[in-house]
This record gives structure tokens, sequence and C-alpha cells, in this order.
């Protein structure tokens, strides 16, 4: 079974819960903790640690920096060393690539503090936006607002641009067709009042 933890465009989080009590259903548990590492879960280890057979995992996204890399047992590791063309043949990184990925884990572990502050932003982002008729959905600091046709998306997300809000227009076939989104990505660096601001040009544009 192959699963996203946090799911990158709709926002939506893994149940964790419905998986822990239903083993037996997932016998080879892949997950994709892109959008979860460094955010979410214990120390930012995403929210399916301990529990998936396979995680994957990228050091762009919460990171700020970039490559990828597969969290597996040795089995699986010697498969893909021998039978996976995409890692064969890839040049290997430098030596001070993971000298710095290193550093990078150990300081997202500790930053507790501003992944409990991007948890409450989260919560107060869609629920200000609610409150203020805009569809948004999301779990987490990914949120998604549907606003049906491609060219609508485009044309909202490039004014909230020109109002200084970066949101992600997401049209097919990223999403299915007809249902583009608007994609807010929260940050840590971001306040109250941005989100504010943001959510009042976007209740104008909708």
């Amino acid at each position: 079974v192959v699963l996203e933890s946090l799911y990158s465009m709709d926002g939506d989080a893994l149940d964790i819960s419905y998986i822990e009590k239903n083993g037996d259903r997932f016998p080879l548990l892949i997950v994709d903790e892109a959008h979860a590492l460094g955010v979410l879960g214990e120390k930012g280890k995403g929210l399916a640690a301990g529990l998936a057979d396979i995680a994957i995992g990228t050091f762009g996204k919460a990171f700020g920096f970039h490559a990828a890399f597969i969290l597996c047992g040795d089995r699986v590791k010697d498969y893909l060393v021998n039978f996976c063309p995409s890692f064969r043949y890839t040049t290997s990184l430098p030596l001070f690539h993971y000298e710095v990925a290193a550093l990078l884990l150990e300081k997202i572990g500790r930053m507790d503090a501003e992944r409990a502050y991007l948890a409450d932003l989260s919560k107060f982002s869609k629920e200000l936006m609610l409150s203020q008729g805009i569809p948004v959905k999301g779990d987490a600091h990914i949120l998604a607002v549907q606003v049906g046709g491609g060219a609508r998306a485009v044309e909202i997300a490039e004014k909230l641009m020109r109002s200084g809000c970066y949101v992600f227009a997401a049209r097919y076939p990223t999403t299915p067709y007809n249902q583009a989104l608007l994609r807010i990505g929260l940050t840590a660096e971001h306040e109250q009042d941005d989100v504010k601001r943001m959510s009042d040009c976007l209740k104008e544009l909708l």
C-alpha cells in the first residue's frame, strides 16, 4: 500500500490511528513523507514514523535544501542499488551535501516551538477563512481552496501575487479537470496578520 502522509494538493493528513488498528491490512506500507517531514510528527519525523516499512523523504520543502532519500531495510536497499536505473546512473552527491543534511536533521529535531506555532497558525488560518465563507480544506500547513476552472485559478493567483500573496494555482492534470484549486502553504515565518491580509484579498476575488 502506497500513501502520502500529508497529501500535497488537498492537505489531507493520513489517518494513522486506522493503520495502527488495522495493521494486518498493510503487509507492506510505503509512505511518502515529503510534505510532513520536518513539520509533523514527533521531532518532525513525519506521521508514519515507526509504522512505514519504506519511507520516502526530501531535503527540499521544510529543509530548504535539495535531494531526496528512501528509508528502508537492507533487502530493499540492495534491490534499489542493483535494479533502479535512475539511481545507478545518477552522479553521486558531494560529501558536504550529507554533512549539511545531517546538520539540518539535527536542527529541525530541536524546533518543537516552531512546529507548535505552525500548527496553531494553520488552525487559525483555516478557521478564519471558513468564517469568511471561503471553502478551504486541509489538516495542517497545506490548505486548499477549490475554485473550478484552471483559467480562473490562474487569474485569482496572479491577482493575489500582485497583492503580495504568493498562492499557487494547481490545475489539470495536477488536479482533476475543472477542479482547480488554490494551494496555500504556511510556514513558521508567517504571522496572523499575513494570513488576515491574504484571506481578505481572497474573499474579494472569489
